[in-house]
């Protein structure tokens, strides 16, 4: 899955331009190694993304695609409240792995036609 453009290399770039999807997945694999639940507003402010737009990559998260995980979902407090609270789960073994090729597949990419002229 390519997000950014021809001149995008992972080796230079990958920690630097981590998707909005890659920082909420690991605020929320950090947080579930601690046994910690996270409302939308927590991730808001510990990853500076909106709500919404949390909700929505906690939506990918469960799909094959974005890792197959487990999005757990509680109420917090007075349920009357109506806030709630997210835990992830782990990817199953045969997705999580099949993520791990995809990742090194493209940090492993052949340079493209500019970089080849550029060594040359």
């Amino acid at each position: 899955m390519r997000t950014f453009g021809p001149e995008y290399d992972a080796r230079l770039d990958r920690l630097r331009l981590r998707t909005q999807f890659e920082v909420i997945r690991d605020v929320m694999l950090s947080a579930a190694e601690c046994d910690t639940w996270l409302t939308l507003r927590e991730l808001a402010r510990i990853t500076a993304h909106g709500e919404a737009s949390i909700s929505a990559q906690l939506r990918h998260m469960r799909k094959p695609q974005f890792g197959g995980y487990t999005v757990e979902k509680r109420r917090r407090g007075v349920a009357s409240n109506g806030v709630w609270e997210y835990r992830l789960g782990p990817a199953p073994p045969a997705m999580a792995e099949q993520l791990r090729l995809q990742e090194d597949v493209e940090e492993s990419r052949s340079p493209s036609i500019e970089e080849v002229k550029v060594l040359s």
